[in-house]
């Protein structure tokens, strides 16, 4: 049977918050001295507690807005609901920490360790958090949306329908994350490092990726469109049913990628190396490959329409029923490619002439 709350106890309970709510840092200091930790609903806006030990301390639902925390201990502390915004927190401790549905919007929390903390709906807009340690937290739906997050470490983090709409994320560690659904639009990822990351159905569409390595990265029916990936790392990632309409893939590396059924329509793939990548039944309708390097690659029953592969590198690619209608192909090399049941409509062939004339005899 339920116990029920008597008007004695619900008093108690009552005075118990009324007490946390308005005593004074100082008097919190005190009370915490004396050895206790619980500290619900607990009022200090503008609270001098730099360099404190709050480890598993209760601070559940507090409020220390533009609070003083530098070097503050938080391990393994209940912040949950607790406004943080505009505090200090350089250097703090909040390891193992629960944060769920805490706000710490626009904080300063540069070289701050949230390691294994969980971040469950936090909010974290537009908070400087530099070189962060987010190593394995949970986050799922947490909002990073306009936040500093340059060469923080996000390294086996779950950071599920996450939002990071113009986040500055430079040089930021992904690596074996989960971060299926998240929204990175007009992030700036440049130079980030996501290996082996799982970005199922994410969302990048304009953001910076400049130089990111992404190798071996599940990006499945990502929407990278308009994104800008030159000279990113795509080496044995999984891009199938990826979205990359108007992307910038100049001189990135994607050999041995996967990329079946990838809508790559007026895509940049300038001298891409794209060896043996799969890009059957793939979409690259308008399309630059320019200088693009394709031996090997498999293109069976892709779309090239209008693509321009001018001085691309063809070599032992398969191409059969791909259609490869009024393509540039001048000065590429086909050499033991399968071309057979390409359409080649209008296409300008490697010698400069219009089809119809067998490409192998170009």
């Amino acid at each position: 049977m339920e116990r029920q709350e008597t008007p004695n106890s619900k008093a108690k309970r009552t005075d118990f918050m009324s007490s946390n709510r308005f005593i004074t840092a100082q008097t919190l200091l005190e009370r915490h001295h004396r050895g206790e930790r619980n500290f619900p609903g607990v009022y200090l806006k503008q609270a001098e507690l730099a360099g404190i030990n709050f480890n598993h301390t209760n601070f559940q639902s507090a409020n220390l807005l533009r609070s003083n925390l530098r070097g503050a201990n938080l391990v393994m502390a209940d912040l949950s609901a607790a406004d943080f915004s505009h505090s200090h927190l350089q250097e703090a401790k909040l390891i193992e920490a629960n944060l769920t549905g805490a706000v710490f919007k626009r904080i300063r929390a540069r070289g701050s360790d949230f390691s294994g903390a969980n971040l469950s709906r936090t909010s974290l807009v537009e908070a400087i958090l530099t070189q962060g340690d987010f190593t394995a937290i949970s986050a799922m739906g947490a909002d990073f949306s306009g936040a500093t997050l340059t060469q923080a470490n996000f390294n086996s983090a779950s950071l599920a329908r996450t939002q990071w709409q113009q986040a500055q994320l430079t040089a930021a560690n992904f690596n074996r994350a989960i971060a299926s659904e998240a929204n990175f639009a007009f992030a700036c990822l440049r130079q980030v490092s996501s290996i082996c990351a799982y970005f199922h159905r994410a969302s990048f569409p304009g953001a910076n990726l400049v130089e990111a390595d992404f190798s071996y990265a599940d990006l499945r029916h990502a929407d990278l469109r308009g994104a800008n990936l030159s000279g990113a790392n795509l080496n044995g990632a999984n891009l199938n049913g990826a979205h990359l309409q108007g992307a910038n893939l100049s001189w990135c590396h994607v050999d041995g990628s996967i990329l079946r059924g990838t809508d790559l329509k007026e895509a940049d793939l300038s001298g891409a190396n794209l060896q043996a990548a799969n890009l059957s039944g793939a979409n690259l309708e308008g399309a630059s490959l320019v200088e693009a390097d394709l031996r090997g690659a498999n293109l069976n029953g892709a779309n090239l329409s209008g693509a321009g592969l001018l001085l691309s590198a063809l070599s032992g690619a398969n191409l059969d029923g791909a259609n490869l209608e009024n393509a540039n192909l001048i000065g590429t090399q086909i050499g033991e490619a399968n071309f057979s049941e390409v359409v080649l409509e209008n296409a300008i062939l490697p010698n400069g002439i219009t089809h119809p004339v067998d490409v192998r005899g170009a």
